[in-house]
């Protein structure tokens, strides 16, 4: 088990800290149900001692994996967002 109280267990999540050389990527992926998904990241060097780095991410799922009839709705559609921005 990983910290104390945990009955089931803990994520740890660490990232990779910005580095000196430039670099990014991006990348786009789409599936079943009208799913699509975009992501990039960018380091750079800000200064000779000072690196940063950001990413981002969107995923949209335009249909839901099942209908309620009876509210008229699709349900269990994934939709979310995110920016991270890192200083080192």
């Amino acid at each position: 088990l990983y910290g104390r109280n945990t009955s089931g267990g803990a994520v740890k999540i660490v990232t990779k800290k910005p580095a000196s050389e430039f670099h990014g990527y991006a990348q786009a992926g789409f599936g079943r149900f009208d799913r699509y998904e975009v992501s990039a990241l960018v380091n750079a060097p800000l200064s000779d001692s000072v690196y940063g780095k950001l990413t981002a991410f969107h995923l949209d799922q335009g249909e839901g994996m099942q209908r309620n009839v009876t509210l008229g709705r699709d349900i269990w559609k994934n939709e979310a967002s995110g920016v991270r921005a890192q200083l080192r």
